[in-house]
């Protein structure tokens, strides 16, 4: 690894505020100024989620030599808080009558008597919770408030804001860190990498003297700056990269694996930006064009890093996910033995369903809904027709107008000749079709692959299969079931479902099969920090996620194993969808032969019923880790988590509860009465309670799911935005 220094800068000797850094070989990096006003009273203002933490000691009654530590947490509350010049204020809000706002707390930044000191921090570097944290100037109690925000980029400003107003003093807040090192791999192979080291002086300077300027470097401008130096030792060779713009940046944790020089041995402490390909099982976050190198990441030093990797690297990655997408109605079957006045008889009990086949799973949904998705689908075909012979009619006119027509020109021909072309993605789906139902010829077939549901209609499923759970699917072979095909899963159980006609129950087998053999992680279209090489297909976008959770609502004792799905709509909103997966036995004391397999109290089922949904994600606030653990929502095994063998072949544990862990909150749902007493209740002087919410308990099956889902949740719905 070879070790560069940018240290020796060229330092702006002038009065005035430095507009870039000035580096050796003539490249700069210019800063981003920012001037505060001082005549604005409020400088920042939204909706957080606020608890309030207060510890003290007292004595023993026992005896005055021996004291005990004391300590309350209040429950996560909805504040609208205002930020000023000199203090933090927290605000009740109701529109239940007219809108009202009541101040409910006071938190004092400017350190003058006989306030104490507040301290800034970031609680935890995945979800940016930050805290502040005193001393109460009467009772000598310790106080800490956390907050959080809907989304990153409102958290990253809310940290910022507080922590320009802050004095610059180590007890207040962290300093900014003197330098930062930016690691950039040469070749993945043989690891090789060297790092630069990128002096901050000038914003430290500047904002010791003035602290109404902020100055900041944009992220992306570091780019320049590395294709110098990398040009200057030449080494772009080396890179196998011939645009500057093919470079990505990504902020990580640095990795274990990671060595350094002698050189840079005394730089462990520091922040780092790499420059590399990401490495597998490591979570990235993207750097966008709006990411600032001063931040939270970088102020907390939470051991994080920027990466930049190739975008050649990921090509030999990519390869194609063709997905089938296909609706249309299905009549569930199922034969049972009675006994009537004439003898035995077998009745057939059929029930309507309108399915849809979409990723790796099939929902079933009441029969109406087809009737209301076709009448949507018939109006955008006709919406896209009459813009087709629109645009149609406006280059006939034109053609009219500019060109002369001569038949002996062959442009009738030609015409003839667009009409009859097929475009390529149609193509593409026939050709589909043709290899997956080679007994169905393209003269009597009449597949149409149907575009994506939408996802509102899915937040109405009453049924699921997940085809993880299905060994095979075939037409039934019994005579007068044509049209009738059978669905087996690996419980041994057998489900019966009947088309309209033979050509449509053809084209089901045919597509679920095929979905059958695609690996249903590759369906999960959020592009995550684990698995960044995947390509995703287009079929699939509003499915995010979707596995086994056990769940369970605030303070309940038992947790419930659920499968969950999680959607989104057109309108950046979306569902998480919760199903049963098991059900009681009505005799199960019967079973207690022990010869029998069938000895456990609780079976699975082939098709889950749903028992909840979350709507409206991007109104909620997700955290995780510690937070839970705080909340006294679940309790910490006093060691890590034990062994545990599922079904599907995957074992985990050795992880602590609190890393398996997140909490989806969201604000309570209630009726009338319940809402107007807590509009009565903010006339009352000491009422200091925001607005109360709901909290569904998630338990993932080890520590990578739990941050896939909380991925999904963070990039999809907004809640950590970047």
């Amino acid at each position: 690894m070879t070790f560069y220094s940018a240290k020796e800068y060229i330092p702006d000797t002038s009065n005035s505020p430095p507009t870039s850094l000035k580096l050796t070989g003539n490249t700069t990096i210019p800063f981003i100024e920012h001037k505060r006003d001082n005549t604005k009273q409020i400088l920042k203002q939204g909706l957080v989620l606020c608890t309030r933490t207060e510890e003290w000691y007292t004595r023993k009654k026992s005896t005055m030599r021996e004291v005990q530590l004391r300590k309350t947490r209040l429950r996560w509350r909805r504040f609208k808080a205002v930020l000023k010049p000199n203090r933090i204020e927290l605000y009740h809000v109701t529109t239940i009558l007219i809108r009202t706002e009541r101040l409910a707390h006071v938190i004092y930044l400017n350190n003058q008597y006989p306030y104490r000191k507040v301290k800034l921090s970031l609680v935890s570097a995945q979800d940016y919770i930050w805290c502040l944290e005193f001393l109460h100037y009467e009772t000598k109690c310790l106080i800490s408030y956390h907050f959080q925000s809907s989304c990153i980029s409102d958290a990253k400003d809310w940290y910022m804001a507080v922590y320009h107003i802050l004095p610059s003093i180590m007890s207040c807040k962290i300093p900014i860190p003197p330098f930062v090192d930016i690691f950039v791999m040469i070749q993945k192979e043989q690891e090789q990498q060297f790092v630069v080291r990128l002096p901050l002086d000038s914003l430290i300077h500047d904002d010791n003297e003035d602290e109404d300027t902020q100055l900041n470097i944009c992220a992306l401008d570091i780019k320049p700056v590395i294709w110098s130096l990398l040009e200057k030792n030449g080494m772009l060779n080396m890179l196998q990269q011939t645009n500057m713009n093919d470079l990505r940046l990504c902020w990580r944790k640095v990795s274990s694996s990671v060595k350094y020089g002698e050189g840079a041995a005394a730089t462990l402490k520091s922040s780092a930006i790499s420059f590399h390909t990401p490495i597998s099982g490591d979570q990235i976050e993207w750097v966008t064009k709006d990411t600032k190198l001063i931040g939270p990441e970088l102020i907390e030093q939470v051991s994080k890093a920027i990466s930049v990797y190739r975008n050649t690297m990921l090509i030999k990655h990519v390869s194609i996910i063709v997905s089938a997408t296909f609706d249309g109605l299905l009549t569930q079957k199922s034969w049972s033995t009675g006994t009537t006045f004439s003898g035995k008889q077998t009745k057939c009990k059929r029930i309507n369903y309108y399915a849809i086949l979409y990723g790796h799973h099939l929902f079933f949904m009441d029969r109406s809904y087809y009737f209301i998705c076709k009448r949507q689908r018939d109006e955008q075909e006709r919406k896209r027709l009459r813009t087709e012979s629109n645009k149609y009619a406006n280059i006939e006119t034109k053609k009219r107008n500019n060109n002369w027509f001569s038949a002996t020109t062959g442009g009738l021909r030609q015409n003839q000749q667009n009409n009859t072309d097929i475009s390529a993605k149609k193509k593409k789906e026939w050709q589909f079709i043709n290899r997956s139902t080679p007994q169905l010829t393209p003269s009597s077939s009449s597949v149409a692959l149907t575009s994506s549901p939408d996802p509102s209609i899915l937040l109405n499923t009453r049924f699921l299969i997940d085809l993880n759970q299905v060994t095979r699917i075939q037409p039934m072979l019994q005579e007068g079931e044509s049209n009738t095909f059978e669905v087996y899963f690996k419980n041994n159980h057998v489900l019966f479902y009947e088309a309209p006609n033979t050509q449509i129950m053809l084209e089901w087998v045919a597509l679920i099969n095929h979905q059958l053999k695609i690996d249903p992680i590759r369906l999960i279209n959020h592009h995550n920090g684990f698995d960044t090489h995947q390509s995703r297909p287009e079929h699939v976008k509003d499915i995010l996620q979707s596995g086994l959770l056990y769940v369970k609502q605030d303070f309940t004792e038992s947790f419930q194993a659920q499968y969950c799905v999680l959607t989104k709509n057109r309108q950046n909103d979306g569902g998480l969808l919760m199903f049963n997966m098991v059900k009681s036995k009505n005799q199960w004391w019967c079973h207690l032969d022990l010869k029998d397999d069938n000895t456990q109290q609780r079976e699975m089922v082939p098709m889950y019923d749903k028992q909840r949904q979350l709507v409206h994600l991007k109104d909620t606030f997700v955290y995780s880790g510690d937070e839970c653990i705080l909340d006294k929502l679940l309790y910490q095994a006093k060691s890590k988590e034990p062994a545990r063998y599922y079904g599907d072949g995957s074992v985990t544990g050795g992880e602590k509860t609190s890393e398996c862990v997140f909490v989806i909150w969201q604000i309570a749902k209630r009726h009338f009465v319940p809402n107007f007493r807590e509009y009565l209740s903010l006339l009352k002087i000491g009422h200091r309670l925001g607005n109360r919410g709901s909290c569904w308990v998630f338990k993932a099956r080890s520590k990578q799911e739990r941050d896939e889902w909380v991925w999904a949740l963070h990039k999809e719905f907004g809640i950590l935005r970047l």
